[in-house]
């Protein structure tokens, strides 16, 4: 294996692993944006449970 294939390796598993983090990226933003919406429902429901006592 000459300089060039090792060179070529590093970049292919380099390549790998930040697809990984941008799947991992991807997963962490869909559970905060699933947080964010049922936050900000309980606040419009608390909100509104509040004016109707």
């Amino acid at each position: 294996m000459d300089e060039w294939e090792k060179i070529e390796m590093r970049i292919k598993k380099a390549g790998k692993r930040l697809g990984q983090i941008k799947y991992r990226i991807n997963i962490l933003n869909k559970k905060l944006k699933y947080i964010k919406t049922k936050n900000e429902f309980h606040k419009a429901y608390s909100s509104q449970s509040k004016g109707l006592r």
